[in-house]
């Protein structure tokens, strides 16, 4: 009951989730009826957004990018910088085209297009915009940025990956459905997206910053957005191909923890003294 009381008062908290729950459960409604439920993930940003400027009153540096210039004296400050984006970046988008690829020549995935060499070229731009623009940005933005940055001093930490990582894979639900695919394989996605999300609130919460949260879902929406887009591959071999998935999204966690340890040098080198 206390819990509650806290959140009621905690008002911007508060707006967030319900607008949350409340975006799922209209967006469920409208997949039922055979509605454009698309639109409801386009409005959703856009009003946490302004209970984030408006209501709790912060800035877009508070949702996770740190100033440039910051004195490297935390140790953390490897994993806060735009360089750990270009790094999550490649090495989400190498792991899921190199699993994607695998499965292919494996028959986990069975390929239903053919290769063309235009198809490159307007599977890179689709990626681009569908998988990076239109969604791995706004999700990051509301799932790791304003969700965790205004639960993060309120709730434990495992509340905040869990809260995170469910609320991110339910908003899923309506496009999972669309696919008309069997239980199995909608409880394996639904696994997948939790600990997708899991993952990088967890990243987000120990770096303090949303780089290398965007930066993966980002590599990983291009790869695997591009070989939809081209091949468009009909998972076959179910358990592997999820199993496979669960354990690419776990590879944040040592990138996370290579980066932190990368200006150490630096930070030594200039009479600085790191914690942790």
């Amino acid at each position: 009951m206390r819990g509650v009381q806290r959140l009621v008062r905690d008002r911007p908290l508060a707006a967030v989730l319900a607008t949350l729950i409340a975006a799922l459960f209209v967006s469920m409604r409208m997949e039922i009826r055979g509605w454009p439920w698309e639109a409801v993930f386009f409005a959703q940003p856009v009003v946490v957004l302004l209970i984030w400027f408006l209501m709790a009153r912060r800035n877009v540096p508070d949702l996770g990018f740190p100033p440039r210039g910051r004195p490297v004296t935390d140790l953390r400050s490897g994993a806060q910088r735009p360089r750990a984006f270009v790094a999550a970046l490649l090495v989400s988008g190498a792991l899921t085209a190199a699993a994607g690829a695998l499965f292919l020549v494996t028959g986990a995935t069975t390929p239903m297009g053919v290769w063309l060499p235009r198809a490159a070229f307007f599977g890179a731009l689709g990626a681009l915009v569908i998988g990076c623009l239109a969604t791995a940005l706004p999700e990051e933005v509301v799932y790791r940025g304003v969700l965790v940055r205004l639960s993060e001093h309120r709730w434990r930490p495992t509340a905040v990956m869990l809260a995170s990582g469910g609320l991110f894979a339910a908003a899923h639900a309506p496009n999972l459905a669309d696919h008309g695919g069997s239980a199995l394989w909608v409880g394996l996605r639904f696994a997948e997206l939790s600990l997708f999300g899991v993952a990088l609130a967890w990243a987000a919460l120990r770096t303090g910053a949303l780089w290398i949260p965007l930066g993966w879902h980002m590599g990983s929406n291009f790869a695997g957005v591009f070989l939809e887009l081209v091949w468009v591959p009909q998972t076959v071999a179910l358990w592997p191909v999820a199993l496979t998935t669960m354990a690419i999204n776990l590879a944040v966690i040592p990138l996370v923890l290579i980066l932190e340890r990368l200006p150490r040098a630096g930070a030594i080198a200039r009479g600085a003294t790191p914690s942790g």
